[in-house]
């Protein structure tokens, strides 16, 4: 198991831009998914509610 480590710990020193470019990468990613994600939601809400103010429940003529 020392050996797999040691060998681990050489790749990780050995690959250092390209770790964090990488490290880089999924933060980014996470972070666009995130906001797209909670600004889609919001925008809906706002459409939602801006239809609420503008027609109400009560405006339904019923025969």
């Amino acid at each position: 198991m020392k050996t797999v480590t040691k060998t681990a710990l050489a790749n990780v020193k050995q690959n250092k831009g390209r770790n964090f470019l990488c490290g880089c990468a999924i933060a980014l990613t996470t972070f666009l998914i995130f906001v797209v994600l909670t600004v889609g939601y919001g925008m809906i809400r706002v459409q939602l509610a801006s239809v609420d103010a503008y027609y109400p429940s009560y405006h339904i003529m019923f025969r």
